[in-house]
């Protein structure tokens, strides 16, 4: 189960530098809640609407390290990646930490909720 996840990872990773919405579509789960680095609340169709309007757009997304908790048909992500790229035409760049819920329903595997933080500079040793 721990290389699946990490396969499905790639796959959102993916999916996310490339605004594939129909991979991301099958990847996050209906009901989906993440929470962004602001502290906004973001449901399935607002992530999608971000790739599918452009408003969203990675130039850079290199997952640096993932660690996978696994419970019985859940697991959990712990991602750190450098992303770069703009969001409402202003840039951004910088290393972030992911925190996914994946969850398995009618044997399929789809991100149920989440999280992401930016690291700030004085995690740059410790992360």
């Amino acid at each position: 189960m721990d290389t699946e996840i990490r396969q499905l990872e790639e796959a959102l990773r993916i999916a996310m530098l490339s605004s594939d919405v129909a991979a991301l579509d099958a990847l996050i789960a209906d009901a989906l809640i993440f929470v962004g680095p602001s502290g906004e609340v973001f449901g399935k169709q607002d992530d999608l609407a971000l790739h599918r309007s452009g408003r969203q757009k990675l130039s850079m997304a290199d997952w640096q390290s993932v660690e996978i908790a696994l419970h019985d048909q859940t697991a959990v992500a712990l991602t750190t990646a450098v992303l770069a790229g703009t969001i409402d035409g202003a840039a951004f760049s910088g290393r972030f930490r992911y925190c996914r819920f994946w969850g398995k329903t009618a044997g399929v595997w789809q991100v149920l909720g989440g999280s992401v933080v930016a690291l700030p500079a004085a995690m740059e040793a410790i992360a």
